[in-house]
């Protein structure tokens, strides 16, 4: 608009971006705000003249929220947008349970797990992580047979096996790493054991006298 003046409150948009004003030259030495005006004026010789006007732009940062769900803290992360996200980076540890992936809280309720993206989206992001337990295994044996397994996440509470029986023995109780187990555990410890049977052989019973 030639002898007027111009108002630049219009506002353009950007994806992942802050309009912060205009620049009346490509190289930047000249910038108006986004809310001031401009004046176009009519040139010397009276005919048409014309300004462009070059948009500016701040980058956006957008925040990751972490909810570890019982692991280790992870800080909240700041990405830019499109900035590239290493997931190694915001690794969570949790005692007998195995990382399984990340619920996005707001988009999906469900409990799939997802990776982080690989770049930083145009929002903030709240993450809660999926864990799953480890299974621990008790195995009772004797010498090189199998007679008894349970699996199970930790804490979790066990029976004890029926004592096993042999021809020509009793059996006495269990052994673990050589040693007598005094007595079995009620709830599943967080490692692998491996029970032994522990036998004492009957004693022949005397034939009797004849008479």
């Amino acid at each position: 608009v030639v002898g007027e003046t111009v108002e630049t409150r219009t506002v353009p948009t950007r994806t992942g971006y802050r309009f912060t004003g205009w620049l009346l030259t490509a190289d930047g030495r000249a910038a108006i705000g986004a809310n001031d005006t401009v004046t176009i004026r009519r040139n010397t010789e009276g005919g048409t003249s014309s300004t462009t006007v070059y948009s500016m732009w701040t980058e956006q940062e957008y925040t990751i929220t972490f909810r570890t769900n019982g692991g280790t803290e992870i800080p909240t992360a700041n990405y830019a947008y499109q900035a590239k996200i290493n997931e190694e980076n915001h690794q969570t540890s949790k005692p007998h349970n195995t990382f399984a992936g990340w619920r996005y809280i707001g988009e999906d309720e469900n409990t799939q797990p997802h990776s982080l993206p690989l770049t930083m989206p145009a929002e903030d992001l709240t993450v809660e992580a999926i864990w799953t337990p480890v299974l621990y295994k008790m195995v009772f044996k004797d010498g090189e047979e199998e007679l008894h397994r349970i699996e199970a996440a930790y804490g979790t509470v066990i029976s004890e096996p029926k004592d096993p029986e042999k021809d020509e023995y009793i059996f006495t109780g269990w052994t673990l790493n050589g040693a007598d187990a005094d007595s079995l555990p009620s709830t599943m410890p967080g490692e692998d054991r491996t029970y032994q049977a522990k036998w004492l052989r009957k004693q022949a019973t005397p034939a009797a006298p004849t008479v």
